[in-house]
């Protein structure tokens, strides 16, 4: 089974245990103007928190059925497209800020310096970018290897999910080979109390010979 195949498998599952955004995710689009787009959008709980004109995109169908009906719901008018984060269906320079929360990790690491090329290609000069990604160093990873398969459980089966665990410095060191003004740093959910969840990370886009956008 394929990770496409994975995710569409637990999407309903998915949109019913992920509703609530993170806090850090809230505040990043709380206050955006322009166009936002929620990369690895899942079933919307992110952008279902705002009224900013956003696109939402993913690889999963079911993903994206279950965000449309949430933001019907709330009575959003929600651009959804499905898409890959290798090769995104968007033109140059098409967003002020997007959102990628804990999509890198998902993608096979080999393809990560693929995937933010895309994201800075359909980025405005100077949009802000937040990404994030699963702290490695929280109990429940301990002893696995970087590239590792997390299970979900729905349905009686057991679903095998890819993911790249990242610690901060190589989050941090990666995203300085891309973007400007890169702050890194771990977010506020925690695990067994203590240990942050996610590492997350805010930049800018810079494009040579381009003017920053007012």
């Amino acid at each position: 089974m394929n990770q496409r195949e994975v995710w569409e498998a637990i999407a309903r599952d998915w949109a019913d245990y992920r509703k609530v955004p993170p806090e850090e995710a809230a505040e990043f689009i709380a206050n955006k103007s322009g166009l936002l787009l929620d990369l690895g959008c899942g079933s919307g709980r992110n952008f279902i928190q705002t009224d900013a004109a956003v696109i939402g995109a993913d690889f999963s169908y079911n993903m994206l059925r279950f965000a449309r009906k949430n933001a019907k719901e709330r009575g959003l008018d929600v651009h959804l497209a499905v898409s890959d984060a290798i090769a995104l269906p968007f033109k140059d320079d098409s967003f002020d800020a997007i959102l990628a929360f804990n999509l890198l990790p998902s993608v096979k690491f080999n393809m990560h310096k693929k995937v933010l090329e895309e994201i800075k290609r359909v980025s405005k000069n100077g949009s802000a970018i937040f990404i994030s990604a699963w702290n490695k160093d929280q109990p429940r990873f301990a002893g696995k290897k970087r590239e590792s398969f997390i299970p979900w459980k729905t349905g009686g089966k057991e679903y095998q999910r890819y993911y790249y665990l990242y610690s901060k410095d190589e989050f941090q060191s990666l995203l300085k080979k891309h973007f400007k003004n890169v702050k890194v740093f771990y977010g506020r959910e925690k695990a067994f109390k203590k240990y942050s969840k996610n590492i997350i990370a805010v930049a800018r886009v810079a494009k040579s010979g381009q003017r920053r956008k007012a």
